[in-house]
């Protein structure tokens, strides 16, 4: 070896080893939530990055260096990492082409860039490269013959959030189809399982809104039992995000099949949500304290339990009490009343129900996917008022929900034959003055 090849040599592994370091004082640092440590490891990487001239082992610094300024940002708040995370990303997937043992990973670190920008800006353009550059480095062929576990998670989880924003059956269909490779593919202790089981039981549940195909509520429910058991001890407010989810599949379970046991387990899961939810933001607990609300409503449609249902009220307003913001919320709170309203026929129930209801309405944006439910149930309050009190008022309000629920709903929808009587019935109450 000549003298020039080993001064070469010997300034790779000095470059290998700054490499090494930096990584290790970035993984501490994030584990502690320490940003005068992330900033020392970002600048160590930028530092090798800058002298490294192979176009390999640049590539694999350039896609750390990426992923080290998505942490970063991730407790600095700050749009210039993720922009120039994003950047770097791009570099270090141009120095490492198809081929490239390392291919995959700097695709998922940019897929990753790009995922937190699209939740931070809600650029469409930002998700769908997201979705485009996961899907490559799933594709990125390996030894084994299979894409790498984080790359899988990865993609799902670009997936399942175009499906959250379009609300498309056939999105739904593959987020779903990928996200049940993600977690064949983690292993039972990897950090991300727990939640990202419990945000495919909530994909299987849409499942099964939009199809009304009962063996995806049954596998959501299987789903959301099993993260349940894997969701990491002494973390609270997680443990209650998964027992949530799993009582709002356990509900609709309960409802869609008659099964008693599933409304009782819901009911459980609703109450020990609520609990561990105490130390939470008042948004979140309002969240849980309505889901607990539905619940005893679904497990009084089984018991008749004028208790039950007195509590499934005061649950929901005192949820409403720690956060009004939130159209799901007043929804509870109206169809909790409007079903007392029906066991006792007092008319202010029945008033709280349609206020609670028009709130439903007009607190949420334009295009909630859930805005043709809520119309759906002001339209059946004000019905059931209006066979109260024959207001004509009522029956031009009720006929013209009716029809809004009934044009927001789409072809094949579950629910359209219900809203097209419930809209005959309110075009009946508007002809008779």
């Amino acid at each position: 070896m000549t003298r020039s090849s080993k001064r070469d040599a010997v300034a790779a592994e000095s470059l290998d080893y700054q490499h090494h370091v930096a990584l290790v004082l970035l993984q501490q640092a994030h584990s502690s939530g320490d940003l005068p440590g992330l900033d020392q490891g970002v600048a160590m990487l930028r530092r090798v990055a800058a002298v490294t001239a192979d176009s390999g082992r640049r590539a694999v610094v350039l896609s750390d260096l990426g992923n080290a300024l998505c942490m970063r940002y991730a407790l600095s708040h700050d749009a210039a990492d993720l922009n120039l995370s994003v950047e770097v990303g791009r570099q270090a997937v141009a120095a490492a082409p198809a081929g490239h043992p390392h291919h995959e990973a700097t695709l998922t670190n940019l897929s990753i860039a790009m995922l937190t920008r699209y939740k931070l800006t809600g650029a469409a353009g930002d998700l769908g490269t997201a979705i485009d550059t996961s899907r490559k480095a799933v594709s990125e062929p390996r030894l084994p013959g299979r894409p790498s576990s984080r790359s899988l998670f990865i993609h799902w989880d670009a997936l399942w959030r175009r499906s959250d924003r379009t609300g498309r059956l056939a999105d739904l269909e593959a987020a779903i189809t990928v996200g049940r490779r993600a977690m064949a593919a983690l292993g039972r202790d990897h950090l991300n399982r727990a939640d990202g089981l419990c945000d495919l039981a909530t994909a299987l549940r849409r499942h099964f809104e939009q199809t009304a195909h009962l063996p995806s509520l049954v596998e959501a429910a299987e789903t959301g039992r099993l993260a349940v058991r894997e969701a990491p001890s002494g973390d609270d407010i997680g443990q209650a995000r998964i027992l949530t989810g799993l009582g709002n599949v356990l509900r609709m379970l309960s409802h869609a099949t008659a099964d008693r046991s599933a409304a009782q387990e819901a009911l459980q899961v609703s109450r020990l949500a609520v609990r561990k939810a105490s130390s939470a933001s008042a948004d979140f607990r309002s969240g849980c304290l309505s889901n607990l609300s539905s619940a005893l409503l679904e497990h009084y449609s089984h018991t008749k339990s004028r208790r039950e249902l007195d509590e499934a009220i005061g649950r929901a307003r005192e949820g409403l009490a720690l956060s009004d913001s939130s159209p799901s919320h007043f929804n509870s709170l109206s169809g909790a009343l409007l079903v007392r309203f029906e066991r006792t026929g007092k008319r202010a129930d029945i008033d709280s129900a349609v206020d609670a209801a028009r709130k439903a309405v007009g607190a949420g944006p334009a295009d909630d996917r859930e805005l043709a439910g809520y119309l759906q149930n002001l339209g059946t309050a004000l019905l059931k008022r209006w066979i109260l009190a024959h207001d004509p008022a009522d029956a031009d309000e009720a006929l013209d929900a009716c029809r809004r629920a009934l044009a927001a709903t789409p072809a094949g929808h579950p629910a359209l034959d219900w809203r097209r009587t419930i809209f005959a019935d309110a075009q009946l109450a508007s002809l008779v003055r």
